[in-house]
């Protein structure tokens, strides 16, 4: 961890309530942070390469670690009660651009200038909705005309201001809906379940 980006972190971190945890990531992967609803502890898996970790990563994930501490229920999914030929990694992969798009707000208010030159350094998405996610931010924060068949409508309708369980609700069902994916999310008990349409 470079020292510039290791002080950026543990300032970031100290704004925090819950403990947090800086351990190695695997050979090859980004930053990343996980935040435990349950325990109430944030997990920072710092890349062993260098290059994959920038002023913008860290930022980024401080504001989705305060996102978690704000509502501790936006930290993670316990998925129950769903179809067993569903895509779960793509279930998966709404569940964490839609946390995203809150935390994407969170920074625009905070460091809009990183932002938006991160935003531009942008590299390619990882799956269809990290694709939706970088059009609806293109759109909504650079001004870059709506990409065709891109469905950066989806996350422009939900207020990246306003997070919430019932808004990131919202997002997530608008995602499967126009995945096709016969299943939705609903938040009962404390517990995000992905149930089938019957």
């Amino acid at each position: 961890m470079t020292l510039g980006l290791r002080q950026a972190l543990l300032k970031s971190a100290s704004t925090l309530s819950w403990p947090l945890i800086i351990t190695p990531a695997e050979v090859g992967s980004p930053l990343q942070i996980y935040s435990d609803g349950q325990r109430r502890l944030h997990t920072v898996y710092w890349p062993q390469d260098p290059e994959k970790a920038s002023l913008m990563d860290v930022h980024y994930s401080m504001e989705n670690a305060a996102l978690a501490e704000q509502i501790p229920t936006l930290a993670g999914v316990t998925v129950e009660e769903f179809d067993p030929a569903l895509d779960m990694t793509l279930v998966a992969g709404a569940f964490r651009w839609a946390a995203d798009w809150f935390a994407l707000g969170r920074l625009m208010a905070r460091v809009p200038e990183l932002t938006i030159v991160g935003l531009q350094q942008e590299g390619l998405p990882d799956n269809i909705f990290h694709e939706w996610f970088l059009a609806a931010a293109a759109e909504k924060y650079l001004g870059v005309e709506p990409r065709r068949g891109a469905r950066s409508e989806l996350f422009i309708q939900v207020d990246p201001k306003a997070a919430s369980v019932e808004s990131h609700l919202a997002l997530l069902n608008l995602l499967l809906g126009h995945m096709g994916l016969e299943a939705r999310f609903n938040f009962q008990e404390q517990t995000w379940r992905v149930t089938p349409i019957p």
